[in-house]
């Protein structure tokens, strides 16, 4: 073992590659950022080198070699439940502020990991790779698939009510993992009381009995627990983004190419009934002709922003927040923060990220579009002066080599009793395509341009859906081993376009798809 490990580490070090800068606020202590990400048995060189946190300007650059250096010992198991006295009691204090965030990175986190994963190492890169590739499981029509859910706040709670109403017999719940205890307790109920509940989420992966992962967390999870499902053998269901960084979507698609595994990310618009039957009609028929603009939009009188209850000032006994933060910087216990990631770019990443990211795949899905060739962006917090440090009006432009520019604007000022609404509007030669999210009474309407078309206007209703029909993909390709609606390119190429919106804000200026973000064939 040692002999292995000082391989490792001369490896590591010894390769020139490309850093990931990480951005710190100014208000997070310097020893918020000697501990690593929780992922297997992930050990930093130095801690020395971690603690140098400057100033706003400037930024902790961690190199690949110097995350990567590991030991393959595993780490000794952790209880189920939090050990008495174990977590932070701090008070309720002020949020973060500023904008300056991990989300938003730097010129250097933009330049892609030219092939070198970038996520935590762990045993599974080693060992499980090999492993999951040389036992592809062949499905049974009758084969029920073990499911583990990591991640049972209300979305992931939502995920499991819904695959039970989609799929029963056809899936079990047999472990959950969140690191509230109410959150567990209220999800093994859903499972029906049979499912083992985790507080270290590896723990659920070590299990052999887990065909398949969901994983909905807030945001800053994402990336590091999909690489360690895949890396483990398990096919994934992650909500969207799948990932805030190119380098951490490269490492995402070669766990899932190393491993074979399925993977769907929850933007759920490709499987939305008015969005494919838009999509099949008018643009798949030809009969929008040539489109140079896909608009894009979200308007709402708060946004994704839920309000902490009364009687969490205090952090409650039954919640480790120190897991909650996990790879995000260490800061003392907020409720704003835990109720509502959306307003913090560390967390989650505002209404680039979090919103604009599902209308812009819809967009991509209908054009068959990937690549941008550019981005530029504007945009504030106009109106919410309480701490967030994400835009409450923002609005970008993508401009893409197929000749098309996407737009996306989006507020959180609509005045009270106007419907939330999100959607796409497509101008072209053969007229104007125009589908709703939220408002679903609108579903799709059609209105020709009567000069290059002969197609009637439509105006087609819809009943409300959410992510049911790709979760019925997601279970339906575990099963014959194909590629999901949602797989993880475009989960890739999503997020990246998102990304480029991203930097284009922070930084004021135009962002270049740079070729290093390409994934290979």
């Amino acid at each position: 073992m040692p002999v292995f490990i000082s391989v490792m580490v001369t490896l590591a070090l010894g390769t020139a590659a490309p850093v990931e800068s990480v951005t710190v606020p100014n208000n997070v202590p310097r020893t918020a950022w000697a501990a690593a990400r929780p992922a297997n048995t992930i050990r930093l060189l130095s801690q020395k080198a971690s603690l140098l946190v400057p100033n706003f300007a400037q930024r902790m650059v961690m190199t690949p070699g110097f995350v990567q250096a590991i030991s393959c010992r595993r780490p000794r198991p952790l209880k189920h439940t939090p050990a008495p006295g174990s977590h932070s009691e701090a008070p309720y204090r002020a949020p973060l502020s500023g904008l300056n965030s991990a989300m938003l990175g730097s010129k250097k986190a933009m330049k892609g990991a030219k092939g070198k994963a970038t996520m935590p190492a762990t045993r599974r890169i080693f060992l499980g790779a090999a492993t999951a590739a040389s036992a592809a499981r062949v499905w049974g029509a009758s084969d029920v698939i073990r499911i583990g859910v990591i991640g049972t706040g209300p979305r992931g709670q939502w995920l499991m009510k819904t695959l039970n109403k989609i799929a029963p017999g056809e899936i079990k719940f047999v472990a959950v993992c969140d690191v509230y205890d109410v959150r567990r307790n209220e999800a093994v109920k859903i499972a029906g009381g049979a499912a083992e509940q985790y507080l270290d989420y590896r723990q659920l992966l070590d299990r052999k009995d887990v065909d398949a992962v969901i994983v909905a967390t807030p945001d800053h999870w994402h990336a590091t627990m999909t690489v360690d499902a895949l890396n483990a053998g398990k096919d994934v269901y992650v909500e969207k983004p799948m990932v805030h960084f190119p380098n951490d979507g490269q490492a995402v698609v070669r766990a899932a190419r190393a491993n074979r595994r399925i993977v769907q990310v929850g933007m759920q618009g490709r499987g939305m009934p008015n969005f494919v039957e838009a999509k099949r009609k008018y643009i798949d028929s030809g009969i929008m002709g040539k489109v140079g603009l896909a608009r894009t939009w979200y308007t709402s009188k708060t946004g994704y922003i839920r309000t902490a209850p009364p009687g969490f000032e205090r952090k409650p006994e039954g919640l480790d927040w120190n897991r909650w933060l996990g790879p995000a910087p260490k800061v003392p216990w907020n409720p704003e923060i835990y109720f509502s990631p959306y307003k913090w770019l560390h967390y989650d990443g505002g209404m680039i990220m979090g919103i604009a990211i599902h209308v812009v795949d819809s967009a991509h899905h209908w054009l068959s579009l990937r690549r941008p060739l550019a981005a530029v962006a504007g945009g504030g917090i106009y109106y919410y002066k309480d701490g967030r440090d994400t835009p409450d009006v923002v609005s970008f432009i993508l401009e893409y080599p197929e000749e098309v520019i996407v737009t996306f604007t989006a507020e959180c000022l609509t005045a009270p009793g106007v419907k939330t609404s999100a959607g796409v509007e497509l101008r072209g030669t053969g007229g104007t395509l125009w589908a709703e999210r939220y408002i679903q009474d609108y579903g799709y309407i059609y209105t020709p341009n009567t000069k290059f078309s002969q197609e009637p206007p439509a105006a087609v209703r819809f009943p409300p859906s959410n992510a049911e029909n790709i979760l019925r993909d997601w279970l339906d390709r575990i099963r014959d081993r194909k590629r999901t609606v949602v797989n993880e390119e475009e989960g890739y190429y999503s997020s990246v376009a998102c990304f480029m919106a991203a930097q284009a804000l922070r930084r004021r200026s135009r962002v270049v798809w740079d070729r290093k973000w390409d994934l290979p064939a």
